[in-house]
């Protein structure tokens, strides 16, 4: 047996017992059954804190180049990896049928056969291009240029631009502006300049879903380190990281006592949104953890919800998972 398969054996061992059974289901089946003959061994010969320690040890190393590689952006890669050729038509609608390709590696888009007019011709690049080229651009001067795309284009370039922003060119278009012809000539054609100069796009890597997924496997004494180096040095990425790695469900993994300290401490709006798409034996746990009336009030505040929109409901679960955090740090709970 390989070196490598007891480090992760012995990773596998401190994640905890449901932790190392969800992942090993993740593996080949010779590899599982290795590493679960190893994890039976350890019931009864558990591994050293000398071999626990090289191992964390290894895995901190691994860890600190994960979220180093969070500011590595992806135009600073493109031309260290190979790409494959995407060819760009005149023909429109060929182009459309292609704006819904997932961009799995870093794709070079190459030069169409422009026609002079410039309306045509951004309609022949692209959305990824188009959008990259004018995400940073006045929302007035964004409008303008998905107000000359085609509807399928101009619904990919949208989703391309960031959150927002698209929010804001959004609103001009609702009330558009009066622009004088050779002004918008000249917006149309810096925006077509700018986005022929767009000519890979790579596959973008959620890494903060990433450092999320990794940090949730780790027991708090592990993670609590780590996370603190994280914030030392990207202290934005940590907040991320921190903001995702708790969720509204997670409640149901304490014990009716800590259930009860969260609730005490969270405020009914909140809780009622928050429970309006919980699903039913979530919604009955905490709401057996509830006095008669409180939980009288809830239910009672729940029929007037249920047409509480996707938003609402949202902002009611981050609120509980605020105060299920800040417990948890402080001590005041154990999610473990």
């Amino acid at each position: 047996m390989d070196e490598r398969t007891q480090q992760l054996a012995v990773l596998l061992n401190i994640m905890g017992e449901d932790n190392a059974q969800t992942a090993l289901d993740g593996f080949d089946a010779d590899v599982a059954s290795q590493l679960s003959g190893i994890l039976n061994e350890y019931k009864s010969d558990p591994p050293s804190m000398e071999e626990i320690e090289l191992v964390l040890d290894d895995f901190e190393r691994f860890f600190n180049f994960a979220y180093q590689q969070y500011q590595s952006s992806p135009t600073q890669s493109e031309s260290k990896v190979p790409s494959d050729s995407v060819d760009n038509s005149n023909d429109i609608d060929s182009e459309e049928e292609a704006y819904d390709a997932k961009f799995d590696t870093i794709i070079t888009f190459s030069k169409p056969n422009l026609t002079g007019d410039v309306n045509h011709d951004l309609n022949l690049l692209h959305p990824y291009q188009v959008a990259k080229a004018i995400r940073n651009d006045n929302p007035n001067s964004i409008a303008v240029v998905i107000n000359v795309l085609n509807n399928d284009h101009a619904g990919q370039t949208m989703e391309n631009l960031p959150k927002d922003v698209r929010l804001e060119v959004f609103l001009r278009m609702a009330e558009p502006k009066t622009i004088a012809p050779e002004v918008q000539e000249q917006i149309l054609k810096a925006a077509l300049e700018s986005a022929l100069k767009v000519e890979q796009r790579v596959a973008e890597v959620d890494r903060t879903g990433q450092m999320v997924a990794l940090a949730r496997s780790l027991p708090k004494n592990i993670r609590a380190p780590l996370m603190d180096k994280l914030a030392e040095e990207f202290e934005e990425l940590a907040e991320d990281v921190k903001k995702e790695m708790y969720q509204f469900e997670d409640i149901a993994k304490l014990e009716d006592r800590d259930i009860q300290k969260v609730l005490g401490q969270s405020d009914t709006d909140s809780l009622v949104l928050a429970l309006v798409s919980a699903n039913d034996s979530l919604k009955q746990r905490l709401l057996n953890n509830m006095s008669k009336r409180a939980r009288q009030t809830i239910e009672e505040e729940l029929e007037f919800r249920t047409n509480a929109s996707e938003e609402e409901i949202d902002a009611g679960k981050r609120e509980i998972v605020g105060v299920l955090m800040r417990m948890d740090e402080e001590g005041e709970i154990s999610l473990e």
